[in-house]
């Protein structure tokens, strides 16, 4: 570069100085009209000069940088990205050593040519400045990473994220400047949706949805959880974020709405989350693969490089939250219908319509329920298609009638299931659906309400019940369902007063409840009654009479008789099927039911025991001794109460039993200790919980571990021992204590082995088979601190 006489540089700075001062004076004023006339001034006399001091350009590159920070502020985007590129040309020429700054204005030039879709320019830019700057390494990756941006939003196929600040992608993570772009992160996230709705009376229903992402791998872009763009809008990117999706749009009827005060969103611990939330009638456009949506108020929205797309218009409520990958989020409203009814027979329709961002969008379970004064005429749940073109005529609202849209129009396959009380509907869909494009999911249900009267249903076991732990039944803590349970809806204006009784005959006492029933009010009232002590005597599986009955002052309301069965008191049933839930219970724990410690012959063969023993004591684990000599204590009183098992003649009989395995149910007879003592004759789990109840008995920590088609006892050696001895009980009368311990550790060996072929995993653990269901340990112990103790006998 060629010197500048000092004197000619002074003669320069007289003409522009002044103006650009003036200029930044103006800006500072917030005068932008005035500041770039001077701007304009001050340019044109330096051109005059034909030289252009460094100093001085310097001065113009900032003007130029902050005048561009003033027009993006007030959203004049293309008027931005000009002056912020003059002002990089500038800094690249009178200051190319001076990387910050030049990085600096480019960021600025960058997020605005993005904005106004500049994007050829700004490829040339950037290969320019690769070029120039090819030894600064630091700034050749930023430069790289920002290249790849751009040819991936001119491609339709973005593998990044750009969010306030920060520049998310697979390589790197870099700062930038505000802005918000949509990645194809939206195309390749699945969710799973799933539903509850309760229809409580002809107006509303109550829905409940529930949303969840899966974790992700560290390659794939979370839109939501970058610097939390959703609350954070930079103000002069507030129209480009406002067309941007919600996370969930419910799609409406024109006489539908949701109150404000019934909108809830709720992370998985049932934290509260802040959310946005507004209705509008407006017009959604989905792209056909860039995965972005779009509403507004009449013209479309601007959507950079989208070739075609598809509408739906209709009347929606839209929620907007901060979401995280792995989270599962519960969103609760109410949607009214202030349908005016029709003259006869009070029919209703009502139709709900749900949409998400996402385009892989899994179907899960899914249940509709309403209350008895309610009759469910027709469901629908429907895939709803849009349209290629918004100007087609007699476009169809969703508040059409779903019989007059033609079936073409819908996704077929999903039937609603309805249980077997007619209340409850199972609308998951027939099989594992994922939708791999961006649709709504829509439920349309016809309904009339019945006369003003009282209602009650009932629900009632479906399967035997297991009379040797019923004495546990009614322990909530135990999460069992209800033997039966009234629904009971006061469709009248007037209280009832309503007294219900149930009872097995012959085998339970009677439960009786007198509730007032308000008007217009439903309540739900559980009946389990506790048996009489004698169901200890019932040897055989039988079938009683369940009555039930609920009466008020003038006349009997239900009066219902059906056949139950009674399970044999040593018959032990390891699932039953909740009727409410229609998910399987496991009783596995309850085995324990069956281990008794002080029972009359359990103490006896301990008796036995204690003379065996060399030192004629079973003292369980004794005190202020190292492990490895309570260890050897242990093991040498369960070798005296393995002989003492020997010495009266206990022997193996075999027979097949199922520890749950089968389904639907699988039961299993299994003999208390007593009886097993006084036949001498025992299969596994006989055998396994007679030791069980002798280990208890002298105060040793007994487990049951429970395999497909056999079972096992174990025992800590120490008190609260992670590590636990084990024995093949059917070998007590053919092999020494020794060698029935070791066919033990062999037995769960096999089993383990053949839950790695079940599950195909080679690099299965013991930890991993118990936790997915193919091992179970049932710790004696810790059932009896949850109060699972045996029937009284």
């Amino acid at each position: 570069m060629s010197i500048i006489p000092p004197r000619k540089i002074e003669r320069i700075k007289k003409k522009v100085i002044p103006h650009l001062k003036k200029a930044l004076d103006y800006l500072n004023r917030n005068s932008l009209r005035k500041s770039e006339h001077e701007l304009i001034i001050a340019t044109r006399n330096l051109k005059k000069e034909k030289t252009r001091p460094p100093e001085i350009l310097h001065d113009f590159a900032a003007l130029y940088n902050n005048l561009g920070v003033k027009h993006l502020e007030k959203k004049n985007v293309e008027k931005a990205f000009g002056l912020f590129s003059k002002s990089l040309k500038l800094k690249i020429e009178c200051e190319p050593g001076n990387i910050p700054a030049v990085e600096g204005t480019f960021k600025n030039m960058f997020s605005t040519a993005l904005l106004c879709c500049k994007f050829d320019y700004l490829s040339n830019t950037i290969k320019l400045l690769l070029k120039k700057y090819s030894n600064e390494q630091n700034f050749r990756n930023y430069l790289e990473t920002c290249l790849k941006t751009t040819v991936g939003v001119q491609s339709n196929e973005p593998g990044i994220f750009i969010s306030n600040m920060r520049l998310v992608s697979p390589d790197s993570s870099r700062g930038i400047d505000d802005f918000v772009y949509f990645p194809k992160a939206f195309e390749d996230i699945e969710v799973t949706l799933r539903s509850q709705l309760i229809l409580s009376d002809h107006t509303t229903v109550n829905c409940c949805f529930t949303i969840s992402t899966k974790n992700l791998k560290a390659n794939i872009p979370v839109p939501y959880e970058v610097d939390s763009w959703k609350k954070e809008r930079p103000p002069h990117l507030e129209s480009k974020i406002k067309n941007s999706t919600p996370n969930l749009v419910i799609f409406l009827s024109e006489n539908e709405h949701i109150p404000r005060n019934t909108v809830k969103v709720r992370d998985k611990s049932g934290k509260s989350i802040e959310f946005d939330f507004k209705i509008v009638f407006t017009e959604f456009f989905v792209p056909d693969s860039y995965p972005r949506f779009g509403h507004m108020f009449g013209d479309p929205p601007e959507i950079p490089y989208c070739k075609s797309f598809k509408y739906f218009r209709g009347r929606a409520g839209s929620l907007e939250w901060e979401m995280k990958a792995g989270e599962e989020y519960r969103i609760e409203l109410d949607v009214k219908n202030y349908e005016t009814p029709p003259s006869t027979n009070s029919q209703f329709n009502m139709r709900i319509g749900i949409l998400t961002p996402f385009k892989r969008v899994r179907l899960g379970r899914s249940h509709l329920r309403h209350t008895n004064k309610i009759v469910i005429e027709t469901i629908q749940q429907k895939r709803i298609k849009y349209f290629e073109d918004r100007d087609r005529p007699g476009g169809i609202l969703f508040s059409a009638e779903p019989n007059s849209i033609s079936e073409k129009q819908f996704f077929n396959g999903l039937a609603p299931r309805p249980d077997a009380d007619k209340n409850l509907y199972d609308i998951t869909p027939e099989s594992d659906i994922v939708f791999d494009d961006y649709s709504i999911f829509g439920l349309s249900f016809h309904y009339k309400v019945l006369p003003e009267r009282l209602l009650i249903s009932t629900f009632e076991w479906e399967q035997p019940i297991p009379t040797a732990f019923s004495h546990l039944l009614m322990d909530e803590r135990f999460d069992f369902p209800p033997l039966c349970q009234y629904f009971i809806i006061n469709n009248s204006k007037k209280e009832v007063m309503l007294t219900i009784t149930t009872e097995i005959e012959g085998y339970t006492n009677k439960q009786e409840d007198s509730k007032t029933i308000l008007p217009y009010s439903t309540e739900r009232i559980n009946h389990t009654p506790l048996f009489k002590r004698g169901i200890i005597a019932l040897r055989e599986t039988c079938v009683a009479n369940l009555k039930m009955r609920a009466i008020t002052k003038n006349e009997t309301i239900v009066l219902k008789t059906r056949k139950i069965d009674l399970l044999a008191f040593d018959t032990m049933i390891w699932e039953i099927l909740n009727p409410l839930t229609r998910e399987n219970f496991s009783l596995h724990n309850f085995v324990v039911v069956w281990v008794t410690p002080h029972d009359r012959a359990v103490e006896n063969i301990t008796s036995i025991a204690k003379e065996i023993h060399q030192s004629r004591t079973l003292q369980g684990y004794p005190d202020n001794l190292p492990l490895h000599e309570i260890q050897k204590s242990t093991d040498l009183q369960c070798k005296a109460i393995f002989q003492a098992l020997r010495s009266i003649g206990i022997s193996y009989v075999d027979s097949s039993i199922s520890f749950g395995w089968l389904k639907p149910y699988a039961f299993q007879r299994i003999k208390l200790p007593f009886t097993t003592i006084e036949t001498k004759a025992a299969n596994c789990i006989d055998s396994t919980v007679l030791f069980a109840s002798l280990l208890e008995n002298i105060g040793i920590q007994s487990i049951i571990i429970l395999i497909p088609g056999h079972a096992l006892v174990g025992w800590r050696p120490y008190s609260d021992s992670k590590a636990i001895a084990l024995l093949e009980t059917t070998q007590i009368a053919f092999v020494n204590f020794d060698t029935a311990t070791k066919c033990g550790r062999e037995t769960l060996n096999k089993a383990l082995e053949d839950a790695k072929k079940t599950a195909n995993k080679p690099d299965l653990t013991i930890e991993d088979a118990v936790r997915m269901g193919y091992i179970r340990f049932v710790d004696v112990a810790h059932m009896r601190e949850k109060k699972i103790f045996p029937q009284l006998t």
